[in-house]
């Protein structure tokens, strides 16, 4: 453990001197990189050196790992090849870069090639043109000869006609696609105005089949709420029918009985009045007969008179009360037969036919 600890200790002043190392020489190819302007094989100094630095630090760790030694070269081999690694990957990543600067240097100088050469091919197809002009007379300073120029005006023609011929056929291909695409787009819209066609016909005859189904069923309950509305005002009829014809009943029944109440009382009147004036007679009689004792023959004759008289009255009081009776029987035996026969002429109360 001890010995492990030394290693890691001793290997990290190492690594810091490494990595100390390591900063300084990247400091310095990056001063060098940058007050170089990248311009000649100055510019690929920095790469060069970060190269060279990670070649070295590979080849001392892969030496310190070969010779086989203790913990702390094991160590420090280690540290010296993942610093070679990363100054590789640095000049490899400096590498690419310079690769695509020289890129880009050599597009922009084919692009200053392509404008002086439009420039010229300007200057030779529109000759009125006072740039173009000048463009002429600064190549014909640069010590172009009449030959050159010539060929190169019939190069310029040419490859205008060739440029005419290209967007000719480019403007054709394109008016044959446009024509293409609105045949295909017109084929769509009409493929999509049938299908909205159907769709709209099936559209109807779904709505008109919901309709029909709708006036149905709405016919068939208004049926049905009719026959209801039928058949709850027949059983109100029939009810009423019912309660009238027992409220008949009740009023006959209790006609009769009132009638044979008023028959046994009339007869127990009668028979009670004429009892009474027998008795009255009787005890008048014995009046007389006692008043005569008394008085004679003259109160005899008032007696007898009295007598004649308590009797007659007698029998006009019940006489006039079989008349009273006789006249009340019959105002009740008519207005009974009316208003049955009011019952019978009235429409509610006869029986509903089903």
């Amino acid at each position: 453990m001890t010995e492990l600890l030394e290693a890691i200790m001793s290997a990290r002043d190492r690594v810091l001197m490494l990595l100390i190392l390591t900063i300084a020489v990247l400091l310095v190819t990056y001063i060098i990189y940058t007050i170089s302007g990248r311009t000649g094989f100055i510019k690929y100094l920095p790469g060069l050196l970060l190269t060279g630095a990670g070649v070295y630090y590979l080849y001392r760790g892969l030496q310190q790992i070969t010779t086989k030694a203790g913990l702390n070269e094991l160590m420090s081999a280690m540290m010296f090849i993942v610093i070679g690694l990363v100054g590789v990957c640095f000049a490899l990543i400096l590498g690419i870069y310079h690769q695509g600067e020289g890129q880009k240097t050599k597009r922009r100088a084919q692009a200053l090639d392509y404008l002086q050469e439009a420039r010229s091919t300007e200057a030779v197809v529109y000759p009125d043109r006072k740039e173009a002009v000048a463009a002429v007379a600064a190549n014909s300073a640069a010590g172009l000869t009449e030959a050159e120029r010539i060929r190169l005006t019939e190069e310029q023609k040419a490859k205008e006609e060739q440029r005419l011929l290209a967007e000719e056929e480019r403007r054709q291909q394109k008016e044959q696609e446009l024509a293409a695409q609105n045949e295909q787009k017109e084929a769509l819209r009409a493929q999509k105005e049938a299908q909205d066609k159907k769709r709209r016909e099936e559209h109807e005859t779904l709505l008109q089949k919901e309709e029909h189904r709708f006036l149905s069923e709405k016919e068939s309950l208004l049926t049905q709420d009719a026959q209801r509305r039928e058949e709850a005002k027949l059983q109100l009829l029939e009810k009423d029918l019912v309660r009238k014809n027992a409220i008949r009943d009740d009023v006959l029944a209790y006609n009769a009985r009132a009638q044979e109440v008023n028959d046994k009382d009339d007869a127990g009147f009668m028979d009670r009045l004429q009892l009474f004036g027998k008795r009255l007679l009787i005890q008048l009689k014995k009046w007389h007969a006692a008043f005569a004792m008394q008085t004679g023959t003259g109160m005899a004759k008032v007696s007898a008179g009295i007598q004649k008289g308590t009797g007659l009255l007698a029998l006009h009081t019940g006489h006039s009360y079989r008349r009273l009776m006789t006249r009340f029987e019959a105002n009740k035996n008519v207005q009974t037969e009316t208003k049955e026969k009011e019952k019978a002429a009235d429409p509610k109360d006869k029986e509903p036919t089903a």
